[in-house]
């Protein structure tokens, strides 16, 4: 009688961790984090704050807002509400479009699980507590990251300060951009997938941001840039020390394709 040659059925692979991929987002930018510490989260001492309390107490939406516009070089709450919403929009938006534009699981982007910390005069670093992920539609994406969180952030801005809701979508926009323009410029990655991804965004995020500012690509001989040009400017060359973001909407289109081109020529170098 012979010994039964029949091996044991392998493990099934495991699902990935939000941990997997952090890193694989990390590889590709570096400088996109994310604190997963609940110690770190829960210590007062480390300043983080969470986004649902800023949502939910404009006037300490306000007071944090304020506390950040002398750094910023102004003394106008309406420009340090501006420049405060594009970086928070940033951070926030970076937790789940960095991943999602690399077609991976992503983590909930509600103001519930999320934290941001003021580093030099802005929310400069975020943090979640809840790491379960998934794969989600753009539709999915837009309902809670725009809908759930951006939509009621913003209210709670327009509700102690006067400034334009257009201004601010713009911003938030902007912000969306930067997050898939990093990776679209970052080695190894599909630009193709990554440029789709983001038209199919923008596409679902249309009620919010239609007409704030679109992409456009420039070619110069063999380089190809892939640019974000805004319709409504943050105002940040109005602060002392500020200047003309690289997309501005106050910027003639003939010098924005001018410089453009000139930055292609001198990657090609």
């Amino acid at each position: 009688m012979h010994e039964s040659s029949v091996h044991p059925a392998a493990p099934p692979p495991s699902s990935p961790s939000y941990d997997d991929v952090l890193a694989e987002v990390t590889a590709s930018v570096d400088y996109l984090r994310v604190t997963t510490d609940p110690a770190a989260i829960a210590d007062p001492a480390q300043g983080w704050i969470g986004c649902s309390s800023l949502i939910e107490s404009p006037d300490r939406l306000l007071e944090l807002v304020r506390s950040t516009s002398g750094g910023r070089g102004t003394a106008d709450e309406m420009i340090a509400a501006s420049l405060f919403v594009h970086s928070y929009a940033f951070r926030i938006a970076s937790v789940v479009l960095a991943p999602w534009a690399l077609g991976l699981a992503v983590p909930s982007c509600s103001p519930g699980n999320m934290h941001v910390k003021i580093t030099r005069n802005r929310p400069g670093a975020v943090a979640i507590d809840d790491l379960a992920i998934a794969i989600r539609s753009a539709e999915e994406v837009v309902e809670e990251l725009f809908s759930g969180h951006f939509a009621p952030h913003i209210d709670a801005i327009l509700a102690t300060i006067t400034i334009g809701k257009r201004l601010l979508w713009g911003n938030v926009a902007a912000a969306c951009s930067t997050v898939f323009r990093a990776l679209d410029g970052a080695p190894d990655t599909d630009r193709v997938a990554i440029q789709a991804r983001a038209a199919e965004f923008a596409e679902a995020a249309a009620p919010w941001i239609d007409g704030l500012g679109n992409h456009e690509t420039v070619r110069e001989g063999n380089e190809t840039g892939w640019f974000w040009t805004r319709t409504v400017c943050c105002l940040w060359y109005q602060c002392q020390g500020g200047f003309k973001c690289s997309d501005c909407s106050l910027t003639s289109a003939a010098d924005l394709e001018a410089t453009r081109r000139s930055e292609l020529l001198a990657a090609a170098r």
